[in-house]
């Protein structure tokens, strides 16, 4: 099947930026190039060319994208650079590296951490070695400010009383224009039906549901329509249920913000928390719509989407967009800018086209004359097509996935006779389909000319959970396929370039059954550790796997991380 054709410039990453090392010991310099086609990548130190030939310790290793140094001395200081070429243009970085005498940072890195979220807290958590750098309990205070939020729900129901200056906006696909229609003011807590904080420190909801916000104390409306008053400056992480209930942690969903900063949701508290990963501690709150159970972060502008249910039946869903408010991101270095989102809503057989900038719907997609109800998309921009996954009516009636031509916004057909949730590689140029049916991961390739077809098929874990893209530490620009099972202890490495190169990893102890997550999100997710890293992680009920990528085998296990299904990647702070 054919789709669109093009060619991108280069755009070039090296990792690390700086590096000290002392004489006698390894270094490694990592630089990665994406380009249409395949850029050659070229290094260079201190402008001249590498004298390969008349060195044993400096190598080349996955077609120029690692440069090895196997016992650096004095005269290895430098500055290499790294210059990637194809035939459309040219880009170049330099990776530095000083050998010194007691080069050893006598410092304590907060970047290159998994941030875990568990029953017990947050643990910070530094794979290579396995060691817990930090770890923040749950009856930890919270050195916080307040954000309220605007809008209108589905019900029509007033929002919390607003406190602070940034407020989501609310989006609901139900009529052409401005989605919504909430205005970005903050709303007027004042007036005759607001109500006060009294001595009990607890008060009954009006009928408008508006509250005033007295002092530092946040006032807030639960279910049972009470007003509880809290003290932000004393509240805890995670705050004490009512009843005997053991106080625990209950998180949902995490997203990284630059690398600075983490949104992660308490869907019982209906708020997300901010972590400041330079201190490691927590500093922000912001008050969402009941039950935040799933976040994204648009890059493009800078924002935090919040799809939030309403109660534990999703009765009332509603998606709301945050902005970080974080400070001036860079955009320079993005390739893919995106202008549009999809949204699709329960049993309907359509998606709608929304503009990211305006909150406007463009265009409704009608997928009726495939009785398809979409259940995920995935996309890549080598062939210009949207992968629609269809709700499966039965184990029998699967529904095979629809392509969508992302210029013309029609539906093209089915992608042949494939089933599942499609996941695309960081480049475009894979697309892996675990198929429920057969147990059996369908891996279609996209050429340059944007030609889709199937390259291989590959056995896979029961039931796949998660599935992440892993970058290939022998050739440049490829990937190993690392898919978990969610109801089985195995998880797979599948070499994407030589077929039959898999590896199945038994043993990893049980996941979390779908009942005890009931969030939407994977109930065993698999994190990598970004572009240049050579860990992941993958929880099991009552601990937490580290997984050596480089050696596709399990590196660690962390034990005492109980529902540590929520996992954030923090690179270079």
């Amino acid at each position: 099947m054919q789709g669109s054709t093009q060619q991108s410039t280069p755009i070039i990453l090296v990792y690390p930026e700086t590096q000290a090392q002392e004489p006698g010991v390894s270094a490694s310099l990592r630089c990665y190039a994406d380009g249409i086609p395949n850029p050659k990548l070229i290094w260079l130190k201190n402008g001249l060319d590498l004298q390969l030939r008349s060195s044993k310790q400096i190598s080349l290793i996955a077609n120029g994208s690692e440069l090895y140094i196997g016992s650096v001395r004095y005269e290895d200081t430098g500055a290499y650079t790294c210059i990637a070429k194809n035939e459309v243009g040219v880009d170049e970085d330099i990776s530095s590296l000083f050998v010194e005498d007691s080069a050893k940072k006598t410092w304590l890195s907060v970047g290159n951490m998994f941030y875990v979220f568990s029953d017990e807290g947050i643990t910070v958590l530094q794979p290579n070695e396995c060691e817990i750098r930090r770890h923040m309990k749950r009856t930890e205070r919270i050195a916080t400010t307040y954000w309220g939020h605007v809008g209108i729900g589905a019900q029509g129901r007033p929002p919390p009383c607003p406190l602070g200056r940034i407020s989501p906006r609310r989006v609901v696909p139900s009529s052409d224009g401005p989605l919504g229609g909430a205005s970005s003011r903050p709303v007027s807590c004042a007036g005759p039906r607001s109500v006060r904080c009294v001595a009990s420190r607890v008060v009954r909801c009006v009928a408008s549901r508006v509250v005033r916000c007295v002092a530092s104390r946040v006032v807030r409306c639960v279910a049972s329509r009470v007003v509880r008053c809290v003290d932000a400056s004393r509240e805890e992480m995670c705050p004490k249920g009512d009843g005997v209930t053991p106080q625990c942690c209950t998180w949902s969903s995490a997203v990284n913000v630059r690398d600075k900063y983490i949104y992660v949701s308490q869907p019982l508290q209906s708020r997300l928390l901010v972590v400041d990963t330079q201190a490691q501690k927590l500093v922000q709150v912001v008050l969402t719509d009941p039950y935040p159970v799933k976040l994204l972060y648009d890059k493009s502008h800078d924002q935090i989407w919040v799809l939030t249910w309403g109660d534990m039946q999703k009765t009332h869903p509603t998606l709301q967009a945050v902005p970080s408010d974080r400070g001036q991101y860079e955009t320079s270095q993005m390739r893919n800018y995106h202008r549009f989102a999809f949204l699709f809503l329960k049993n309907e057989p359509a998606v709608h086209k929304i503009d990211l900038e305006t909150l406007h719907r463009v265009k409704t997609i009608s997928l009726k004359n495939y009785s398809c109800i979409p259940e995920s998309m995935a996309y890549t921009h080598l062939s210009g097509f949207y992968f629609v996954q269809c709700q499966n009516r039965s184990h029998l009636q699967a529904l095979p996935q629809l392509l969508l031509d992302s210029v013309t916004d029609t539906v093209v057909g089915p992608n042949r006779n494939i089933t599942g949730q499609p996941y695309v590689s960081p480049d475009g140029r894979y697309i892996v389909t675990p198929d429920m049916r057969s147990s059996k991961l369908v891996v279609q390739t996209v050429s340059f000319t944007g030609e889709l077809a199937v390259s291989q098929v590959v056995d896979s874990p029961a039931g796949v959970s998660d599935l992440v893209f892993q970058h290939s530490f022998m050739e440049s620009n490829q990937y190993v396929v690392v898919a978990a099972s969610g109801s089985a202890t195995d998880l797979l490495f599948s070499d994407l370039l030589l077929e039959g190169q898999s590896k199945l990893l038994r043993g990893l102890k049980e996941p979390m059954s779908p009942q005890a997550w009931p969030w939407g999100a994977p109930n065993r997710p698999v994190v990598s550790s970004g572009l240049f890293g050579q860990y992941l992680v993958t929880p099991s009920t009552e601990s937490l796997f580290v997984l050596d990528g480089k050696q596709s085998s399990s590196h660690c296990e962390v034990s005492d991380i109980k529902r540590g299904n929520t996992i954030v990647w923090v690179g270079e702070v």
